[in-house]
């Protein structure tokens, strides 16, 4: 389970690097790719292309098609947009039905994430409340703060190898109290979360590790693991004590629910350690937050997506970029986006009137009025790449 850097900004080889040289000279020709100006920041960073070619193993017609795909998506959810207008309601809301960052870091400095899926048991009516384009537009936020804010946090964090930018989490999967019942039912939840990662967001997986799995849990990984290619597949392990967990992480890091000594619970906000508080001036930032490596601040997300070096000015002029944002911690938010171009109306606040028509300006998504139950969630419409399968459920079993 040791590290590899390989294939990482800072720690590239000749034909890595030049690959990526190459790779960026194809996605500006074909309209995908901005590079670095003046006043803006390259369109992605080399962290981000660098995940797609590591994602196809830096076969670049295959990199090309993934990457435009995942450009393509992102168009047509206005995912930019979507990040950008997210409630601070509604990105916490979201979070407890997802792997939940615990605040501190693995060994290698990766954010150390919770996913306590009985949690989902006891809220399950209020998730299947929720419509499939609400679920939708929560998982892409979440997956949006998870490299937008988080890693780029912990990029800047003191670590062993400080010069290979943070691109991946690490992720404790809890299945104490789950039965093959409760992860029958919420599979198409799961589902969702790892197909949209595994087509749009490839590579954030630095390591899962399942602790409490039940006897079951063979046969449930055997109809899960088709969700995942070979490579994210062989990062699942499976430890059967939580003392496993002091291999990976430090024990000040791991919750007191695992045998660490770290004051946190599944539900609780990031208790992030002194490093990070002291580079953000306090404690965790809730909504949806930008972290600038440069200025080490959080700042408010344009909602076109360019990232502008300091002095630049966000999109609709409101806020220098690198100057926080008064109205994305909970006042002057905006509506999130329609998903799939259709126009959808939300309330402004609490007891008012659906706004139809495209989402305007200065309103705040609150939940609807209409709580049907939600069907299957929309599949990811960029699906990933083909990827055979294997007969390796578990990669690993640490006494």
């Amino acid at each position: 389970m040791s590290s590899t850097l390989s294939a990482h900004p800072g720690a590239l080889s000749t034909p890595n690097q030049e690959a990526l040289s190459a790779f960026k000279q194809q996605i500006t020709a074909a309209n995908l790719y901005t590079p670095e100006t003046d006043t803006e920041l390259a369109s992605h960073d080399d962290a981000t292309l660098l995940r797609f070619l590591r994602a196809r193993k830096f076969d670049l017609a295959a990199t090309q098609k993934q990457f435009s795909g995942a450009e393509e998506w992102r168009k047509k959810h206005d995912v930019d947009r979507l990040f950008a207008n997210a409630a601070t309601e509604e990105v916490e809301a979201g979070r407890s039905f997802y792997p939940m960052w615990t605040g501190r870091r693995d060994k290698t400095g990766v954010p150390l994430y919770v996913y306590k899926l009985v949690a989902l048991k006891k809220r399950d009516s209020e998730l299947n409340a929720l419509t499939p384009e609400r679920r939708y537009q929560r998982i892409v936020t979440l997956y949006e703060v998870m490299w937008r804010f988080n890693m780029r946090l912990c990029s800047v964090l003191p670590r062993p190898n400080p010069h290979v930018p943070i691109s991946s989490t690490t992720s404790i999967i809890d299945l104490e109290g789950v039965t093959m019942s409760h992860m029958w039912n919420f599979r198409s939840h799961l589902q969702q979360a790892a197909t949209l990662a595994t087509a749009n967001y490839p590579e954030t997986l630095h390591m899962v590790v399942v602790i409490n799995a039940p006897s079951f849990f063979a046969t449930a990984w055997g109809w899960a693991k088709g969700w995942f290619d070979e490579y994210t597949r062989s990062k699942v392990h499976v430890f059967s004590q939580a003392s496993g967990l002091q291999d990976i992480a430090d024990i000040e890091d791991i919750p007191k629910a695992y045998g660490g000594q770290l004051d946190w619970e599944y539900g609780d906000n990031p208790n992030l350690d002194d490093e990070a508080k002291a580079v953000l001036g306090g404690e965790y930032p809730l909504g949806a937050w930008e972290f600038d490596e440069a200025t080490k601040g959080k700042v408010k997300p344009r909602g076109d997506g360019k990232r502008m070096k300091a002095g630049g000015v966000v999109a609709n002029g409101d806020v220098p970029y690198g100057e926080e944002a008064g109205g994305v911690d909970g006042t002057g938010e905006t509506a999130l986006p329609a998903v799939n171009g259709n126009a959808h109306g939300v309330a402004a606040h609490v007891g008012d009137a659906p706004v139809p028509g495209p989402a305007q300006p200065k309103t705040v998504l609150v939940a609807p009025t209409d709580h049907s139950a939600a069907s299957t969630p929309p599949a990811p419409e960029h699906a990933a790449a083909e990827t055979t399968d294997t007969n390796a459920v578990l990669s690993s079993r640490v006494p």
